[in-house]
């Protein structure tokens, strides 16, 4: 991606399309920057009067950003509180709200929102105005935390412009929420920065209707828009006087100070040669999104804000009498070749594979047999029961021929041998306890290092995975499960035979007890039965000893295994879970990558050229596994690769653990596509195809403000053209371009971005009254407003008297649109008692009537020019003498025109003015 340059940034979004823009841009951010700590020199801040709304964001095909929000932290809900508005409004406790309508407020209800009524929003923005003033704060210091600033250099970034933040403000016309809280938003933000004494350029982004025809291109959406435009023009020209009360014991708040630093105007088509339409508003909302970022966070928005701090005009070119004339727009395309979006396919193609891979279980009941047979993990002759007594490194030899030695030794030819055969029989039972012990120890810990080795070699080799691992354990488990049940058979077997030897005792016992009791005539008898028994006796304690320890063998041996498959269950049940992640996984990656391959055809790119067709994906997949013989050996050494670089094989790996591996390895065999190589590939040059779709791109990228240029009376303009393309002014693209247009204006600057080709167009200093649709929306602000008692489509009801916006039409109507401002800037037309009429004052005179429409007066009348002028040129040289002689001057100039002069009494007028000013300048 481009080189991140990030600046110290406020982007603020009022309503549910501002908050979407908004969300927009910190998506797209957090998409770019490699760290999140790049972003802690950006807030971002909703306010929303429609609770519970769904945020209308353009997908992106990915499942974390797509559900990427604000932050609970970082949006205000202006809830309209209406049955408190309804309870204390006729009470006088909110007094100072006495602008809102009473017959809306009877229709009001939280979930609504402000109903598209800009007074309804105002009211709720000053009854929470605190909490939205604190987050304003909040959203400030973060962005200058040292801490902050600190971790995003850290982080890698280019910071730039940290002496001044931008705060962007960013609303539509057409509702309620951001119209009634637009002007309280930018005051609040200029006193909080005031207060943190923080320098600040605030840029308002206003969405005019039709950006989403199908829901907002309505009346009440075009009246909205008048009335706002009516509220920005005077507010931007600086003779409108903000006043509020925050309390109703409060003061009345004025302020007559700069509102927007710049501002602009968007529509749904630009003023290209083609206008092209954004007819859906998610697409609109992705253009000023990315519009917002590149000027945020990439390399074009120090060059562009450089050229726009530059221009007078991109200010707002005022007059002398401070009043602003202009306002912006601005047009964004793209040509993008989606190579992040192609890598992570990718990605997910392969994970998917090795996911699949990882999880395939096989039968292992050969190869649990091979293991028992080779390790000794058996019952049968030569396994555990056997080594368990002959493999005792304390013993020279086995454990049973040491006690058949044994007895022999302490019991052969000795008198009366039963008597020793309890003390023999201890020191027996400790002997092959000991040993026994000992050897179910070292065969435990042998065969738990048997199997953990085992299962490790199945788990971590490519031809396998922990899938079979775990058909491994699972098997084995059962055959562990078997040697339990057979050692069980066995002591069965031996508890049957000690009790036919212990039969046998009891009779060679009772045979030596009447022997003993033969006469001495018949010694030669009793010595011979004697002799006999005790042999007997001696072999049956030998076997009895014997039997006793085949029963601990086998009772140690069953401790063993049991041992052996508690421990064989668990790793199982850690296998198990993981393959539940794995299998979890796979559906996700499977799932991401069939999102990638039905990607629309203007994915990024709503105003411009994606080279991207629904059916790419699985195309640019193949193309980009390189150094494989074929595309199923890329596959299969992804899946070996991937499975050698994660952690899987440890069974206690994470996801992302695993996607980073799997994203390391899909780079290291994925190449990027030039943008540039893609679109002369799809677009060959020389074709009529190649120059039309350079031209559309070109056109799309013009400002989006309908414009009638006949109707601008000379006013000045300024365009500003950037490209932000690979290799900057040296790429290939510029030559590209220059088939097509003169490009010897443009600014391309070097992005060192290989995917994506950025066109941003802005024109500066263009005049409200230009706007193409404002004959259409005054029209329907009349109409709406006639339809009204109350006044709902001002944030103040006396700012229906604000000069209006419509085009003048003959020579003589600039100089009476300037009569218009003046007379209303100056007091000289006020509001009759009763309203619905004005009334003009003279000098010393009584007032005159003048009807509704001012403008017609001023036509009839022009002769109270004369009045007019000089009380305001006198008022002027009172309160502001330095500035008075270039401001009549100017004054002068508007009310003469090539045409001729409009009444030459009047301009006779200002002439004696200036010669006294002249003068009064020259005395001095």
């Amino acid at each position: 991606m481009a080189r991140a340059e990030v600046r110290t940034t406020l982007m603020i979004g009022a309503g549910g399309t501002g908050v979407s823009a908004v969300s927009d841009v910190l998506r797209r951010a957090h998409e770019s920057l490699s760290s999140p700590d790049a972003l802690g020199v950006a807030a971002f801040l909703g306010i929303d009067a429609s609770v519970g709304e769904e945020l209308r964001l353009p997908r992106t095909g990915e499942e974390r950003l797509d559900e990427l929000r604000l932050p609970p932290a970082s949006f205000v809900p202006l809830a309209i509180p209406s049955g408190e508005l309804r309870q204390t409004l006729d009470s006088g406790k909110l007094r100072f709200l006495d602008f809102v309508p009473r017959r809306m407020i009877a229709m009001v209800n939280q979930e609504a929102g402000a109903r598209a009524t800009p007074p309804l929003a105002r009211a709720a923005f000053l009854l929470q105005r605190s909490q939205t003033r604190k987050a304003i704060e909040e959203h400030f210091q973060r962005v200058i935390d040292p801490g902050n600033v600190r971790r995003a250099i850290d982080s890698g970034v280019t910071l730039t412009r940290q002496s001044t933040i931008t705060v962007y403000l960013v609303w539509t016309s057409v509702g309620g929420t951001g119209n009634g809280s637009a002007a309280e938003l930018v005051r609040l933000i200029r006193e909080v920065a005031r207060d943190l004494k923080l320098k600040v350029f605030l840029t308002g982004i206003c969405i005019l209707p039709g950006a989403h025809v199908t829901i907002d291109d309505n009346r009440r959406a075009k009246a909205n828009t008048y009335a706002m435009l009516k509220e920005l023009e005077a507010m931007q020209s600086g003779y409108y006087t903000f006043s509020a009360r925050y309390s109703a014991d409060g003061p009345l708040v004025t302020a007559r100070e700069r509102f927007f630093d710049a501002v602009y105007l968007l529509q749904n088509r630009n003023s290209a040669p083609n206008p092209v339409t954004i007819n859906e508003l998610p697409n609109l909302i992705g253009m000023v999104g990315r519009y917002l970022h590149a000027l945020e966070f990439t390399p074009l928005g120090s060059v562009y804000t450089a050229r726009f701090n530059d221009a007078e005009e991109a200010l707002g070119t005022r007059d002398q009498y401070g009043r602003t004339r202009w306002v912006a727009s601005f047009g964004f395309s793209s040509i993008y070749q989606p190579n992040r979006e192609m890598l992570e396919y990718g990605a997910a193609r392969l994970a998917q594979q090795v996911c699949k891979a990882l999880t395939k279980q096989v039968d292992m009941k050969e190869a649990v047999i091979e293991f028992l047979r080779t390790s000794g993990l058996h019952s049968r002759p030569g396994g555990v029961l056997d080594r368990m007594t002959e493999d005792n490194p304390s013993y020279s030899g086995s454990l049973q021929d040491m006690i058949r030695s044994y007895l022999n030794q302490n019991l052969l030819n000795q008198p009366e041998p039963q008597r020793q055969m309890e003390r023999v029989a201890q020191d027996i039972a400790r002997t092959t306890k000991r040993a026994l012990a000992e050897g179910e120890a070292r065969m435990l810990e042998e065969g738990r290092r048997l199997i953990a080795e085992r299962t490790w070699a199945l788990a971590s080799s490519a031809p396998q995975g922990p899938g079979t691992a775990l058909s491994f354990l699972i098997t084995l488990s059962v055959a562990l499960s078997n040697a339990v049940a057979e050692i069980g058979r066995q002591q069965d077997q031996l508890s049957s035979a000690k009790g036919e030897l212990n039969k046998k005792v009891s009779q060679l016992e009772g045979l030596l007890s009447r022997a003993t009791r033969l006469p001495l005539t018949q010694t030669l008898k009793r010595r011979s039965i004697t002799q006999q028994a005790q042999g007997e006796l001696l072999r049956a304690y030998i076997d009895s000893q014997g039997l006793a320890l085949r029963a601990q063998v086998a009772e140690h041996g069953m401790a063993l295994f049991g041992a052996l498959r508690e421990q064989v269950e668990g790793r199982i049940t850690s296998l198990r879970k993981l393959l539940d992640e794995l299998n979890a996984l796979q559906r996700q990656f499977e799932a991401q990558a069939s999102r990638f391959s039905q990607l629309a055809s203007d994915y990024r790119a709503p105003n411009g050229i994606s080279l991207f067709k629904p059916g790419d994906a699985e195309r640019y997949y193949r193309r980009m596994l390189a150094g494989s013989a074929s595309f199923e050996n890329a596959e299969r050494a992804g899946v070996e690769a991937a499975i050698a670089k994660t952690v899987v094989p440890r069974l206690n790996t994470d996801r992302a653990d695993l996607g980073q591996a799997l994203l390391a390895d899909c780079r290291s065999r994925l190449r990027r596509i030039d943008v540039l190589d893609s679109f002369l590939e799809r677009y060959p040059q020389g074709s009529e195809l190649h120059t039309r779709q350079l031209e559309q791109v070109v056109n799309e990228s013009a400002e989006f403000l309908i414009t009638d240029v006949a109707k601008l009376h000379g006013g000045r303009g300024a365009r500003i053209r950037l490209v932000g393309v690979k290799g900057g002014e040296r790429s290939r693209f510029k030559e590209l371009l220059g088939e097509i247009t003169d490009v010897q204006d443009w600014i391309f600057i070097d992005t060192d971005d290989d995917s994506e080709i950025l066109f941003l167009q802005a024109k500066i200093a263009l005049p409200l009254h230009a706007v193409r649709a404002l004959t259409d929306y005054q029209a329907t602000y009349n109409d709406v407003s006639a339809e009204y008692d109350e006044e709902v489509l001002h944030t103040d009801p006396a700012n229906r008297l604000l000069p209006e916006l419509i085009p003048a039409e003959s020579p003589a109507d600039p100089a009476i649109n300037w009569a218009t401002h003046l007379a209303l800037a100056t007091g000289v037309i006020r509001e009759a008692p009763g309203g619905g009429s004005y009334l003009y004052l003279p000098f010393g005179e009584r007032p005159i009537k003048v009807g509704s429409d001012i403008r017609s007066f001023f036509q009839a009348n022009q002769h109270l020019l004369i009045d007019l002028v000089s009380q305001f040129a006198i008022s002027l040289k009172q309160h502001d003498a330095g500035r008075s002689l270039p401001a009549i001057l100017e004054l002068r100039e508007r009310f003469q025109h090539e045409d001729g002069i409009i009444n030459p009494n009047m301009i006779r007028e200002l002439s004696e003015h200036i010669n006294e000013l002249k003068v009064q300048a020259g005395g001095r």
